[in-house]
């Protein structure tokens, strides 16, 4: 009994790390896009438009057809929990990686053109297998709403809100 306790406890504990390490991999990639108010011109809180510096413009572009996800930081906290994705509209249809629908059932970053970005919510009104079914989407919703609403006031605050 005593060796059967001695080898589970150990395979516990270690798997209770990896669990951890594995939570801490898919909250930061390597190839998010990390900004902060310093890298917004201007966003429009109705239409949803957002203008970033010249500098910033390059690295999002340079982010568009990956999977990468937006990490936007107020005094070193992170504004959107889990982090948005960065989709790039395509002609008639939105384009990311892994998945065709991750910048369509969040609130997302969504590329139009090298100088045209978005901050809006894409909801589809239905559910698709393995994806939201329509309550999550409205607690989902809800919750980026509030995430929204701090943003908003921060860049309120700093002169960048256009209505």
């Amino acid at each position: 009994m005593k060796r059967i306790v001695l080898m589970i406890v150990p395979a516990l504990i270690c798997g209770m790390v990896f669990t951890s390490c594995e939570k801490a991999e898919k909250t930061t990639k390597e190839n998010d896009l990390v900004l902060t108010s310093e890298d917004i011109k201007s966003f429009n809180a109705t239409s949803g438009e957002i203008v970033f510096t010249a500098k910033k413009v390059d690295e999002i572009i340079s982010h568009a057809g990956f999977s990468s996800d937006l990490n936007f930081f107020i005094d070193s906290k992170p504004v959107f929990v889990p982090s948005i994705p960065i989709s790039q509209f395509n002609g008639s249809r939105f384009c990311c990686s892994p998945c065709p629908w991750a910048g369509m059932n969040d609130l997302g970053l969504i590329i139009l053109n090298s100088s045209s970005f978005l901050l809006i919510e894409g909801y589809l009104p239905w559910h698709f297998e393995g994806g939201l079914t329509i309550k999550e989407q409205e607690e989902n919703s809800e919750k980026r709403m509030k995430e929204l609403e701090v943003l908003i006031v921060n860049l309120r605050k700093a002169g960048k809100i256009v209505e």
